[in-house]
């Protein structure tokens, strides 16, 4: 697919300064999208970080090229695809300045989705918001971000409702309870984890309906260390495991985006879900108080 695009692409006239073509440079926004798109698709599929890199790439000419006001629905997908493709990359290489503009990309989109509308989107938005969020809130101790991290997933909660979408319903569960766990321990309010651990229950209740074990699992572990019991205790072996990313390699172990000596990231036990790469798993982990747990995501639908 992302070679049919690449040859449309290749196809199409374009403006100039001296003759600029606003119809020519939205076809070719539009069909940058679609590539972009089919290139994180691909690099989803097949672990291919030359493909996610070109995603990025692809999609930042994008949303520069559109207008948000003209063409706010095409441009707020890609702002929100966007936000996805940086997330990915940030797993791999744990730059937090992609982690930075992941989170400014799914703002962005937010900005322009309109919820009545496009309900699942701006849902989906909120939560890649949250999972970013976290991550952030973690690694400064801002207890503000993971507050922010926490509404957006109650916000996305109110679409991603049990009846309509029970697996993104139990994703977006699990992520609160990550949520609330952190801000328990950063912002001091122990009373929090009561509430994280509600949220892993209904989370792990649900997958263990819906015959969905793995992440059945997930949940169950989560909820074990927001009740206090020790990772050696659960039979999970993850004590001490740093998160692994897309490529099945170690987060914060993967080489620095400018090829400088990786960075080390403390090690994150938490689990969170994405119900868009269900496959790709993200843990991260609870520090005995009062250091803070770790609380990274998945990915957004």
């Amino acid at each position: 697919a992302a070679r049919r695009y690449r040859t449309a692409l290749a196809g199409l006239p374009a403006g100039t300064e001296a003759a600029p073509d606003p119809a020519a440079d939205l076809d070719r926004a539009l069909v940058s999208k679609a590539l972009g798109l089919a290139l994180l698709a691909s690099a989803d599929l097949s672990r291919d970080t030359q493909a996610l890199d070109d995603a990025v790439t692809t999609l930042r000419d994008v949303v520069d090229r559109l207008d948000r006001k003209a063409d706010g629905r095409t441009w707020s997908l890609a702002q929100y695809r966007l936000g996805q493709a940086l997330y990915r990359q940030d797993l791999l290489t744990d730059d937090g300045d992609l982690l930075r503009d992941a989170l400014n990309a799914f703002q962005a989109a937010l900005t322009a989705i309109d919820r009545a509308k496009t309900p699942v989107l701006w849902a989906d938005a909120k939560t890649g918001f949250a999972r970013a969020a976290q991550i952030i809130g973690r690694e400064s101790r801002n207890a503000e971000i993971l507050e922010r991290a926490v509404e957006a997933c109650r916000a996305a909660l109110e679409e991603r409702n049990r009846e309509r979408a029970p697996l993104p319903w139990a994703a977006t569960q699990n992520n609160l309870g990550s949520a609330l766990f952190l801000l328990a321990h950063i912002g001091g309010d122990m009373a929090l984890l009561e509430d994280a651990a509600q949220a892993f229950t209904e989370a792990r209740d649900l997958y263990q309906a819906m015959g969905a074990e793995r992440q059945a699992a997930i949940a169950a572990r989560n909820l074990a260390r927001a009740r206090g019991v020790p990772p050696e205790a659960d039979g999970t072996g993850l004590t001490g495991d740093v998160a692994s990313g897309p490529d099945g390699g170690q987060r914060g172990a993967g080489p620095a985006a400018d090829g400088a000596e990786p960075k080390q990231r403390q090690p994150m036990w938490f689990e969170l879900e994405d119900t868009a790469a269900p496959d790709v798993t993200r843990a991260s982990g609870s520090p005995s108080p009062p250091s803070p747990d770790g609380a990274p995501p998945e990915g957004t639908p």
